[in-house]
């Protein structure tokens, strides 16, 4: 495993181990998550089932 600091990692487009890490918590929780790209900016979008109130 190679670390980068942050800011190249984004320059590479590269989203890490933190996306894949959040995409297996949300798919257990029955969820999706997307990305958008757009110019210089990503948008992450989780949804997840509305359950029963607590």
């Amino acid at each position: 495993m190679r670390k980068q600091r942050a800011g190249r990692a984004a320059c590479a487009g590269n989203a890490g181990l933190g996306l894949a890490i959040a995409k297996e918590i949300v798919e257990a929780h029955g969820g999706v998550i997307a990305a958008d790209s757009r110019e210089e900016q990503v948008i992450f979008t989780v949804s997840l089932p509305a359950g029963e109130p607590l």
